[in-house]
């Protein structure tokens, strides 16, 4: 058991924890033995997303941001999640996403002929999403009501930003259809790049994450939500020319991101 005193998994609540890295300004990663991920100690303090614009950064707020601008990872992971809402989900059904930035992904979707809906926080990303031609709700999607149901609501890298992520899934729950589908794409902190990499994995993001996930996690969590898993698959994240980062192209398994489509029981 845990020597952590009072620490416990922000997903599980399992004092079952070790200390897997210790990061810069007195942050830490903890590994949870019960539901196998991690999470950051101590926990972070969040900015104002409507604020940030993770997809401009400190670029230009009103410049769109194109598929062929992307480095070829994202591209990549793009064509995964594409693959898998058309295997899974009929033409002109009703999708929602939620923490899209500027709907660079989502107007793809919606362009295979899907009925979509964007919730961003970030006011900037939000307006570049509505030049777009999507249909956008700038704001925290707990602050948001809507008068239907969708067959998928899918995320990216948005679960390791609330506190707690299984409360999360089941209020989205309620905004699925029955047999509705939920779409995760996480990092991967068993990829060969985190191991290579340690504390250097810029997807820690210590400050913002509390949550990081693997595989066994991302399944501890459908089971805890009564949700199928019916598919996932492997992606690269970003990480520049290296034999090391080319070689994981590869390997699937070894990849530093995941995404995992889970169905409502």
């Amino acid at each position: 058991m845990s020597t952590h005193g009072s620490i416990r998994c922000t997903i599980c609540q399992s004092s079952d924890v070790k200390e897997k890295l210790n990061l810069p300004a007195g942050k830490k990663i903890m590994l949870c033995r019960n539901c196998k991920n991690a999470f950051t100690s101590p926990k972070p303090v969040l900015p104002d997303y409507s604020a940030e614009d993770f997809q401009a950064g400190t670029g230009v707020l009103d410049k769109l941001t194109f598929l062929e601008e992307l480095p070829e990872e994202i591209r990549t992971s793009y064509a995964v999640q594409l693959a898998m809402i058309e295997q899974k989900i009929p033409k002109g059904a009703s999708i929602l996403e939620i923490g899209g930035g500027e709907g660079i992904f989502l107007k793809l979707v919606k362009d295979r002929g899907y009925d979509v809906e964007l919730v961003e926080p970030s006011v900037s990303a939000s307006k570049r999403a509505a030049t777009r031609g999507l249909h956008v709700k700038n704001n925290y999607i707990e602050n948001v009501t809507f008068d239907k149901k969708f067959s998928l609501v899918f995320l990216s890298h948005v679960l390791e930003h609330i506190e707690d992520p299984l409360s999360a899934i089941d209020r989205i729950k309620k905004l699925l259809k029955p047999q509705g589908c939920f779409l995760l794409t996480q990092t991967n902190f068993n990829g060969f790049m985190p191991r290579l990499l340690q504390s250097k994995w810029y997807a820690w993001v210590p400050d913002q994450h509390f949550s990081h996930f693997s595989l066994a996690g991302l399944k501890y969590m459908a089971r805890r939500s009564s949700l199928n898993v019916l598919d996932y698959k492997y992606s690269r994240l970003v990480h520049g020319k290296s034999v090391y980062h080319d070689a994981m192209k590869y390997i699937p398994i070894l990849q530093d991101q995941i995404h995992i489509m889970l169905q409502m029981n």
